[in-house]
């Protein structure tokens, strides 16, 4: 009996030994394939999903464009027109500043010196002190979206800047 149990054991393990290397290599061809196709899935989702999040950049920098160029036109509208006085172009930058998009932080809006009255009336104004009386609104949004005024000794303006800018712009 005891060579028959042997004779059993050994058919037994020649049948389930086998089995059991098949079902591993299936498995792990299957955790392969798996994978790779998940990895390509991923890649696959990951491209739509940067896509996707372009597009919703592209469209918010496109109405903020818009937003500041309105501000643009209406200021340069005003200039044309002859309108010289500062408490105008303060009430309309307050009116724009209200309506500010919930991902800007600040608008700014700057005239050249002396082009808005005489800049040398505002030297003393703490709203133009730091900017020699020139002309320039700050409206600035907290994390709360409350709007407020700066003066320009928040401001650090430097005339570089503004030149570099027309410069760069005169490139184009």
């Amino acid at each position: 009996m005891n060579s028959k149990n042997s004779l059993n054991i050994k058919v037994s393990l020649f049948i389930i030994i086998p089995a059991i290397i098949i079902i591993v290599i299936s498995g792990m061809v299957a955790i392969m394939h798996t994978y790779n196709i998940s990895k390509d899935m991923s890649l696959i989702i990951a491209d739509e999903l940067s896509d996707a999040k372009l597009l919703e950049m592209r469209d918010l920098i496109n109405n903020e464009l818009n937003y500041m160029k309105s501000i643009k036109l209406v200021a340069e509208e005003l200039y044309n027109s002859n309108i010289r006085n500062r408490k105008i172009y303060e009430n309309f930058m307050d009116k724009f500043s209200k309506k500010i998009s919930e991902n800007a932080e600040a608008v700014f809006l700057l005239f050249f010196p002396n082009k808005i009255d005489d800049d040398s009336i505002y030297k003393n104004d703490s709203l133009y002190k730091n900017i020699n009386g020139q002309f320039g609104i700050y409206m600035s949004k907290d994390e709360n979206g409350n709007v407020s005024r700066f003066g320009g000794e928040n401001l650090e303006l430097k005339l570089s800047f503004i030149e570099d800018t027309i410069e760069k712009k005169k490139c184009i």
